[in-house]
């Protein structure tokens, strides 16, 4: 029987995926333009041009230039074909209201910066509809199910809340 563990779950998290961390660390700041590998001496001036970030961002808004959701129908009849339309005006509803293409985008950056990105999918009972988030992918710690990562049982996302922060989302 595996024995369990005495750290409190905060406690975990900062001791997990210390390596994943700094690598995207790393690719952080060399696509943000700090290339260069050694500290700075006296009078010395360095100029950088930032290759890195201008092809990422120029190959994302290529591939993300015109998106948009398609629903074939699962058949041909005339039932099908107007379930498919209603599908597409649902996906296009919730692409409007999460603006999924701003959020798509801002996600592809992050997945080509550090080859890693993540959306969060969930069900507002309050409001009656759809969100969609793109979590830190810094923040984002997940327990696979054995050696098969397509099966995730826990995951763990890990953010900072300011002070009025918690006071409007958790009353106190």
């Amino acid at each position: 029987m595996a024995q369990q563990s005495t750290m409190t779950l905060p406690q975990q998290l900062a001791k997990m995926d210390a390596g994943r961390l700094r690598g995207y660390a790393e690719l952080l700041s060399f696509y943000q333009g700090e290339q260069w590998p050694r500290q700075i001496r006296r009078r010395e001036r360095r100029l950088t041009f930032n290759y890195a970030k201008a092809f990422v961002e120029k190959t994302t808004s290529y591939l993300m230039s015109g998106m948009h959701s398609v629903v074939d129908p699962v058949d041909e009849s005339p039932d099908a074909a107007d379930t498919a339309r209603a599908a597409e005006r649902e996906l296009r509803e919730v692409a409007e209201r999460n603006n999924l293409a701003q959020l798509d985008f801002d996600t592809e950056i992050d997945a080509a910066t550090l080859g890693d990105g993540a959306f969060k999918v969930t069900w507002d009972a309050l409001e009656r509809r759809v969100r969609v988030s793109a979590p830190d992918v810094q923040g984002l710690f997940v327990w696979w199910l054995g050696d098969d990562v397509s099966r995730v049982w826990r995951v763990a996302s890990r953010y900072h809340l300011s002070p009025e922060e918690v006071e409007l989302s958790f009353g106190f």
